[in-house]
């Protein structure tokens, strides 16, 4: 799933619920809901930019908060995390080499940080640094990272995903 293939309206208190009767644009944030409340695991991929993730994905990672850490019964609503059962890896890329991941890796660590809050487990990240414009900057160019992402990926799935 491309989160920007959904629409996700930017976060707001007004609109941070994902159920009815709630703003009608929030039809692809329920269906996040339902995926993330159900699914084992979960691979997120992104850039890094400016030393933080990109606001599509801060988006999603504020849209989710309702659903991730929030309980409703019929009498109150109290906080706990709700995607206990669901684990997570990470590909992050970024356009400076990597002795410029201590800066970068913050949008990597706020993302994680974040779903552990949400309950999940964090099991590992993939990082290709000097990424960037031209072909050898470019991660689809880049045979022996695809293999290795490769491997680790059927890995993770064999041990995580039902």
């Amino acid at each position: 799933m491309h989160l920007y293939d959904l629409h996700l309206p930017y976060f707001n208190y007004g609109n941070r619920k994902a159920e009815p009767p709630d703003d009608p644009d929030n039809q692809d944030v329920r269906q996040l809901k339902n995926l993330l409340l159900k699914a084992d695991g979960l691979v997120i991929a992104s850039p890094v930019w400016n030393f933080s993730a990109p606001a599509i994905l801060k988006n999603f990672l504020d849209r989710i908060s309702y659903f991730g850490r929030v309980y409703k019964d019929q009498f109150k609503v109290t906080k706990k995390p709700n995607f206990t059962q669901l684990h997570c890896y990470y590909i992050f890329t970024t356009g400076a080499p990597w002795y410029g991941w201590p800066f970068d890796a913050m949008a990597y660590y706020t993302t994680k940080l974040t779903m552990w809050y949400y309950g999940a487990k964090n099991h590992g990240l993939i990082l290709q640094t000097n990424c960037g414009n031209g072909s050898r900057n470019v991660v689809k160019d880049r045979p022996r990272a695809l293999e290795k992402a490769y491997k680790k990926g059927q890995k993770f799935a064999r041990k995580y995903i039902k």
